[in-house]
C-alpha cells in the first residue's frame, strides 16, 4: 500500500510491527545449534513470505525443527499449516491465534501434549496427529464445532476414549450450538475419562 498523509501513522506502525517480528525471528534462528540453523533460516523465510503475501497456506514440512517461534501466531490469515516431519516437542500457545485454520498437520513430531489454546481454532476441520508420543489431548478441542477428523494413528500412549469424547463434543456443539446441554458435557467428560456411559 502506498502511504498517504491520512494513513502514514498506520503504515509506520505496520513497518515497525514487521521489523519487530523479523528481529524476533532472527533471535529464534540464532538460538539453536549449527545443525538446525540452516533449516530455521528456511522456516523464517517461509514465515515472512506468508506474512508479507497474506498466503493462506504455510509448509514447514520436514525441516527438522525442534521448536516453533511464537510469532507463528501472527499469521492469522492461514487456513492450512503443515508442521509434519519435524522434531517439535511443544507448541507455542500463539498457535491458538490462527483462528482461520481449517487444516493442521502435526504428524511425525515429538509432541507429548498440545496447548489448550488449540481449542480457539474455531474453523478447524482436520487435525493430523499421527506418529507422536502423545499421552493426552486437551478437552478444549471439543470446543471446535467444525472438527470432524483427528488422525491419531501410532500414538500408543494416547487413550482412544479421549479422541472419541472430543469428536462427540464437537459434533454436539455443531448440532446444539455453543450452549450444549449439561448432560452432554457430563457424558463427554465421562467418555474422556474412559468411563462407560
Amino acid at each position: 500500500m502506498i502511504p498517504t498523509f491520512s494513513n502514514i501513522s498506520t503504515t509506520q506502525e505496520f513497518v515497525a510491527h514487521q521489523s519487530t517480528i523479523e528481529r524476533s525471528l532472527d533471535n529464534w534462528v540464532s538460538d539453536c545449534d549449527v545443525k538446525e540453523r540452516s533449516n530455521r533460516v528456511i522456516a523464517k523465510t517461509r514465515i515472512l513470505s506468508a506474512l508479507h503475501t497474506n498466503s493462506p497456506a504455510l509448509s514447514l514440512f520436514r525441516l527438522n525443527l525442534t521448536t516453533l517461534p511464537p510469532e507463528i501466531g501472527q499469521l492469522m490469515q492461514l487456513r492450512e499449516l503443515d508442521l509434519g516431519l519435524n522434531r517439535i516437542a511443544s507448541l507455542p500457545d500463539s498457535l491458538g491465534d490462527l483462528t482461520q485454520l481449517t487444516t493442521l498437520f502435526l504428524n511425525h513430531n515429538q509432541l507429548r501434549t498440545l496447548p489448550d489454546s488449540l481449542g480457539n481454532l474455531s474453523l478447524l476441520q482436520s487435525l493430523c496427529l499421527d506418529n507422536n508420543p502423545l499421552s493426552s489431548l486437551p478437552m478444549t478441542l471439543g470446543n471446535i464445532p467444525s472438527l470432524t477428523d483427528i488422525d491419531h494413528e501410532n500414538n500408543q500412549a494416547l487413550p482412544r476414549a479421549q479422541v472419541r469424547a472430543i469428536l462427540f463434543l464437537c459434533k454436539a456443539r455443531k448440532k446444539e450450538g455453543a450452549n450444549v446441554s449439561a448432560q452432554t458435557l457430563i457424558d463427554a467428560q465421562k467418555m474422556y475419562n474412559g468411563e462407560n456411559l
